[in-house]
């Protein structure tokens, strides 16, 4: 979808508000750093000479990040503007590691993120500290600008920090590792609801139950709206819409209801599901987005909205509808019959 600069604001708003009501509920957080795992992908180029990229590599890419007031990550730009997957997630995981004991919270735009990061980190992290202990960044890191920005982080050799990370690393289980690793951590932000539930169990037990954020909901066609209650269990997370945003409007979607009326923000009743429609500053007018929110209250007077599903995702087999919602609350049925067993699905 085309994107402009009023929702490169938008999204940086979002972020910013986010920030400040995390802050109300956790003390210290502006005096730290955030290790978030994210990167740029490569732009392609319509046949009329239009740049197509997914809307964050937009946002990354435009004055609004550039220019951002806080400088609170533990990456320096040129990592986050790597579009070599591997190389950006190598080098996140160096910067944060040699900064640990600033880091007040780790970050990704989705858990799944988080949970490939903590992988990633399985298979490399006698490869990292041996960059640690010698000063010198991997040859095979061949982004110069990434690979100059990240061995001004490193600085010179650091014995110490590389034993430490080894002896934590090389314990028989990861439990608690992001604690151990980031002993000063407070919380974890990613989004976590809707199909991303299924990683809640992976993150707390990697982190030894650190309370996971889920800090607002969007998409690349609009900015929708934050959670006012960050530390509530990340199954319960509601979204307070912001009606600025975009213009919102709802089509029911309850259960026997054959009516396509749409209704206002103002006249959702609690209770009820919706699919959400956009009408946003880039032309989408009335676009359905295909997502089925269930109102679960008011704050003052803006409506808070529950993910339920993506509309049409099911399954059926005999008859039946299989909801998302379905297979998800089976799915974590049936972690438990396994984590019952000793075991761990990891997702």
């Amino acid at each position: 979808f085309p994107t402009n600069n009023k929702y490169f604001e938008n999204l940086g708003f979002i972020q910013a508000l986010c920030s400040a009501i995390i802050s109300k509920y956790i003390d210290g957080i502006k005096e730290g750093k955030v290790i978030k795992f994210m990167n740029t992908r490569p732009l392609s180029t319509t046949p009329s000479g239009l740049h197509v990229a997914p809307a964050l590599t937009g946002f990354l890419k435009s004055d609004c990040f550039k220019n951002r007031p806080s400088k609170c990550y533990t990456s320096p730009d040129e990592v986050i503007l790597c579009v070599d997957d591997k190389q950006s997630m190598f080098c996140h995981l160096l910067c944060g590691l040699v900064q640990r004991a600033t880091v007040v919270s780790m970050a990704a735009l989705f858990a799944s993120t988080l949970v490939q990061a903590i992988r990633f980190l399985e298979t490399h992290w006698k490869e990292l500290c041996a960059n640690i202990r010698s000063g010198h960044v991997s040859d095979w890191i061949t982004d110069l600008t990434c690979r100059e920005s990240v061995s001004a982080i490193l600085g010179g050799t650091n014995l110490e920090l590389a034993d430490l990370i080894e002896h934590e690393c090389s314990q028989s289980s990861w439990e608690g590792i992001i604690i151990r690793l980031w002993p000063n951590i407070k919380f974890i932000e990613s989004i976590s609801t809707g199909q991303m539930s299924q990683y809640i169990p992976v993150l707390e037990f990697y982190s030894n139950k650190l309370p996971l954020i889920s800090p607002f909901y969007g998409a690349s066609e609009a900015m929708f709206g934050v959670n006012v209650d960050p530390l509530c269990n990340p199954q319960d997370v509601s979204y307070t819409f912001i009606p600025t945003m975009s213009y919102f409007e709802f089509v029911r979607v309850d259960e026997g209801n054959i009516d396509d009326e749409i209704v206002d923000l103002v006249d959702v009743k609690l209770g009820c599901s919706y699919e959400v429609l956009v009408t946003n500053h880039v032309g989408l007018y009335r676009y359905r987005m295909g997502d089925i929110l269930e109102v679960t209250g008011f704050y003052n007077s803006a409506p808070q909205f529950r993910f339920v599903r993506r509309k049409n995702v099911v399954v059926s087999v005999h008859v039946e509808a299989t909801t998302e919602e379905d297979l998800l609350k089976a799915l974590s049925r049936a972690a438990h019959v396994i984590e019952s067993s000793g075991l761990m699905l990891m997702g």
